[in-house]
């Protein structure tokens, strides 16, 4: 039901215009559940952006191909923050896309798969041994999902597009952030400096937590394990 479609249907019932009107009402009503689809995955970018700019965008994105191909639904619109970054009359807002780029997180977070108690305590964490730190293997909750993002959007999206946005100032500079629905079954996002993106990942493959970090600073392993457990992205380790 993109451009061109009524050059098909023409050429499929002839010049029977009662059809031709009834298909349009369908497809306008088709267009208003898409635009209401990506409004409740894209809350923040359509308050930041407004109604009708929102609606004008996300009827670009549909006639560019944006139309969902499978089910679920919920996975619809998952490469709208790629159109956004791309959006002509959204370049005066370069880091809106990674706002989008957040919000799909969260979302991916939230419909993600359930967990079971990880393994040994995380108390574990905190036992003082180094030696048997060294050796742990973190357990991630299935949910988790990462993000690279290119600007500092991270603070835009928290305050969720409220009027404290319009004084801040939002950076050119390499990130990632973190979703996870913790075991209370709420979702939290995180958001990391790119210089610990490396140690995270290795983490995420199954790296002990000493072999992950090599020579990072003590203090700075410590930060991002304690980022990742408050987030409810560990639900524990192993040996």
């Amino acid at each position: 039901m993109q451009n061109g479609d009524g050059d098909t249907l023409g050429k499929i019932v002839g010049d029977d215009s009662k059809f031709s009107r009834r298909f349009s009402v369908y497809r306008n009503n088709v267009y208003h559940s898409l635009t209401v689809a990506l409004s409740d995955a894209y809350p923040v970018v359509k308050r930041l952006v407004g109604d009708d700019f929102f609606l004008a965008m996300a009827r670009t994105y549909l006639d560019g191909g944006g139309f969902p191909v499978h089910a679920p639904l919920y996975d619809f619109g998952k490469d709208f923050p790629d159109f956004i970054t791309g959006f002509a009359p959204a370049e005066s807002l370069p880091w809106l896309g990674d706002v989008g780029r957040i919000e799909r997180a969260w979302l991916q977070a939230y419909h993600g798969a359930d967990a079971e108690s990880g393994g040994m305590n995380l108390e574990a964490l905190s036992s003082g041994d180094a030696e048997r730190i060294s050796g742990l293997r973190l357990v991630f909750h299935p949910s988790l999902c990462i993000e690279q993002l290119s600007w500092g959007a991270f603070e835009v999206w928290e305050a969720r597009g409220g009027e404290g946005v319009a004084g801040m100032k939002v950076e050119a500079r390499k990130n990632f952030i973190v979703a996870a629905r913790g075991m209370d079954g709420d979702v939290r996002v995180g958001s990391f400096g790119e210089g610990v993106f490396d140690f995270f990942e290795r983490l995420h493959n199954g790296k002990g937590i000493m072999a992950a970090a090599g020579d990072m600073d003590v203090s700075v392993v410590g930060e991002v394990l304690g980022g990742l457990v408050r987030l409810g992205a560990v639900i524990g380790v192993e040996e």
